[in-house]
């Protein structure tokens, strides 16, 4: 009597290990973004000494972050603008990260409804390529996406493949 028991108890153990792994759940609803990388804004900008990521939803925010980020020592960047954005529309994203020349670089950007937040995510692959100079390249990952919510918030995440 007591291998069948044993049986019976193996089996059950078996089907719910089954059925109760087959789907896993998520908690949120994300949606790929329609997004607008903007590679730099010209040599007269310099965005990078700051780590923290810049969430700029209006354009007098973005006259001032670009007025202090302006390049004061290049008299070609006396009369440098920044592009024009329509804030009414767009919210601009960008993050600061160092990479070398080589590795590669993925961004995209996920809308959560249920934590009501964007969620800007890059990616950063080392390419351990012997011919290629290990030249260390700043990049602000500038991304203009669709007007964040009011009571929306933004996420950054990046992540390092060595």
């Amino acid at each position: 009597m007591k291998p069948l028991r044993v049986f019976k108890f193996l089996s059950a153990v078996i089907m719910f290990m089954t059925f109760s792994c087959s789907k896993e759940e998520t908690n949120y609803q994300s949606h790929l973004l329609n997004v607008i990388y903007i590679d730099d804004f010209g040599n007269c900008f310099d965005f990078s000494n700051s780590k923290l990521g810049y969430i700029i939803e209006n354009d007098s925010s973005y006259q001032s972050i670009g007025d202090s980020s302006k390049i004061k020592y290049s008299a070609n960047c006396d009369t440098a603008k920044l592009l024009h954005i329509d804030f009414s529309i767009y919210t601009l994203l960008g993050i600061s990260t160092t990479s070398s020349l080589c590795d590669s670089i993925s961004r995209v950007i996920f809308l959560d409804t249920i934590s009501k937040k964007y969620i800007y995510n890059i990616g950063i692959k080392h390419n351990k390529v012997d011919w290629c100079l290990q030249i260390a390249k700043t990049s602000m990952n500038w991304a203009l996406v669709p007007k964040l919510p009011k009571e929306y918030k933004v996420e950054f995440i990046i992540t390092l493949d060595q």
